[in-house]
Formats: C-alpha cells, structure tokens, sequence
C-alpha cells in the first residue's frame, strides 16, 4: 500500500491531467489491439490480401464508413 501511494504520489501531475480532459488515446489503442490480434490469428495462412480483407471485415463491423486505406 505505501508504494502504491509513493506512485500516486509521484505521478499527480499526468493523474490530474488524465481526470480533467476528455480526450484519451483509448480508441486508437484499441484498433492497435484489434490489428495486432488479426495479425496474429492470420499468421502463416494467407498473404496480404487476405489480411486486409479480414481487417476490412472487422473494422467495418464496429466503425462506420471504414475504408482500407484507413488502415494505410
């Protein structure tokens, strides 16, 4: 628990800074995450057109008007 809060502590500034504003990198970390699993699960077993067709076919189920060249 005391080093628990030495890190609070240390770190205050970027914690204020996280609460106070809205904008978070949160939504390009999940489509990192996204791609790399895609990445994974697709490694070995087809080229690069079937990788984009399935990156392609994820993204678009979540994002509306997704392009490929989005990816790009």
């Amino acid at each position: 628990m005391d080093s628990f809060c030495q890190s609070i502590k240390r770190d205050i500034a970027p914690i204020k800074n996280a609460i106070s504003h809205s904008i978070s990198s949160g939504f390009v970390e999940g489509n990192n995450n996204k791609f790399k699993l895609i990445k994974r699960i697709v490694y070995g077993r087809s080229g690069l057109v079937n990788l984009s067709k399935k990156c392609l076919l994820a993204f678009s189920a979540t994002q509306e008007d997704f392009t490929l060249s989005d990816l790009l």
